[in-house]
């Protein structure tokens, strides 16, 4: 889909779900249904700190679950942020999975990357971990910005001790990346980006707990 200015950006996007509705009944009519496509977040290991060694990781189990995610985005289509009052989904693009498991697999696989702690687990846990990292995924979309598209997250994310059920850390981590062009391809591309970012985030938050002990 081509770039679109800011008064243009939601015909755009409603074309693209028209198109879609006409394709279905085309395929009611003998016509081919337009094939679902699922997205996923991926940032490699460009950008990411280096390693620490491993004696200079914390002496931590660090355990992850999925993040909760806002009932907007609970069936995994690809959203975009039309007004303060509407939201529109791309037709027949979604994300893998519940965007809140999404974040929270990639963040871990960063911070596991990263050598923050020694250890870091993704739930259902083989044991208890130290400290537990939560979080509520509030906003997991794009939006028009300066009459461009903009991948947005905003994350609250706890870092808590398990044993005493003691919260160490609780902040609201923001971060947007522009989109090239306005599909869900680049879409997904900028939001990983975007990831990437909040994960570099709890790094440092994790990093700041961890140097108090």
């Amino acid at each position: 889909m081509r770039r679109v200015n800011a008064g243009s950006a939601l015909s755009a996007v409603r074309s693209v779900a028209a198109a879609a509705v006409l394709a279905l009944v085309l395929g009611g009519c003998g016509g081919s249904v337009p094939a679902a496509r699922f997205y996923v977040l991926d940032y490699g290991d460009q950008g990411s700190a280096p390693a620490r060694p491993a004696g200079a990781r914390a002496p931590i189990v660090l355990g992850i679950e999925g993040f909760t995610t806002s009932p907007l985005y609970g069936d995994r289509r690809i959203a975009y942020r039309a007004s303060a009052h509407e939201v529109v989904y791309y037709p027949n693009h979604y994300w893998a999975a519940a965007p809140g498991d999404l974040v929270a697999d990639a963040i871990a696989k960063q911070v596991r990357r990263a050598g923050a702690v020694e250890t870091v687990a993704v739930a259902p846990f083989a044991r208890t971990p130290d400290w537990l990292l939560s979080g509520d995924l509030v906003t997991f979309e794009e939006v028009e910005q300066d009459g461009r598209g903009i991948a947005r997250i905003v994350l609250v994310a706890r870092i808590e001790a398990v044993a005493d059920d003691r919260l160490l850390r609780e902040e609201e981590i923001r971060a947007e990346r522009p989109v090239a062009k306005r599909n869900p391809e680049d879409v997904a591309a900028a939001m990983s980006a975007a990831v990437e970012e909040v994960g570099a985030r709890v790094i440092a938050l994790i990093g700041a707990e961890a140097a108090k002990r």
